[in-house]
């Protein structure tokens, strides 16, 4: 599957380019008011989606890990400070 991914700001979305119709489909909906997805990376070594979390800058965010094609929930989650690009420091 070649594919488009696309966040906002509580939902993930993906665009099957290879399919017909390349129809938007929402594959996540984080239940989290202060949510703040902004965002997204490919782990091919492991074939996972990563998905940060800001939240409102004021609280601790977060890293969500996705096992490809399940989307139902985050396969982890993981703290990190209260800006989630910090991750990489």
């Amino acid at each position: 599957m070649i594919a488009y991914f696309i966040i906002d700001k509580t939902s993930l979305y993906v665009i099957d380019l290879s399919s017909e119709n390349k129809k938007v489909t929402k594959l996540w909906d984080i239940k989290d008011s202060k949510a703040n997805l902004y965002g997204l990376g490919i782990l091919a070594g492991i074939d996972a989606v990563a998905v940060t979390n800001a939240k409102d800058y004021q609280n601790m965010g977060e890293l969500y890990i996705f096992k490809s094609r399940n989307f139902a929930s985050p396969f982890t989650a993981l703290k990190t400070s209260l800006n989630p690009s910090q991750i990489v420091n």
